[in-house]
């Protein structure tokens, strides 16, 4: 099943879930039913991140330039507060953001369109995420906004405590 968020692109995807008394099975992905939406972008990566900590925060992230790196995101342990910016200018939410928890628990998965910068703080130890990126990652194209860059007055749930250097260093964001 997929809703449609408030952003054009974003969807949260909820599988079906099978239950019997071995556990759960849900299909991740079906390339047939992400294109009953539109959705048509390749997956050329499957990633895993975990994070041991609450209040670790990744990102927020993004490529530059002309891009398929659409996002399926995943909780499969823990919980995350997501927050998406717009960065396509021919959007009508341009440079706004939104924000949305997604626990392990729902079985739920986030859409992330191409040109949208992407950061996740975890509410939560144990805090695992897959997500598969229709493009390829490329360092000279991988960009980032630094999470408390006043141009965006995000509003996160709480301090982040565990940020890698990178992350808490981008300059800040300026318009193009």
């Amino acid at each position: 099943m997929f809703r449609k968020l408030k952003f054009e692109g974003f969807y949260i995807y909820k599988p079906k879930i099978h239950k019997d008394k071995r556990g759960n099975f849900r299909r991740h992905y079906c390339k047939k039913e992400f294109e009953k939406i539109g959705f048509k972008t390749a997956i050329a990566q499957g990633n895993v991140s975990e994070s041991l900590k609450k209040g670790t925060l990744r990102g927020f992230h993004y490529k530059s330039g002309i891009t398929k790196e659409t996002k399926i995101l995943s909780c499969i342990s823990g919980e995350i507060f997501h927050v998406a910016i717009d960065l396509r200018k021919d959007s009508k939410t341009y440079l706004k953001s939104f924000s949305k928890i997604i626990k392990s628990s729902s079985f739920e998965s986030i859409i992330v369109p191409p040109n949208c910068a992407n950061a996740i703080l975890t509410l939560k130890d144990n805090t695992i995420l897959h997500y598969y990126m229709g493009d390829f990652f490329n360092k000279k194209k991988y960009m980032g906004i630094r999470y408390n860059d006043k141009f965006f007055k995000i509003k996160w749930p709480s301090i982040p405590r565990i940020i890698n250097d990178r992350d808490k260093n981008y300059p800040d964001f300026k318009e193009s």
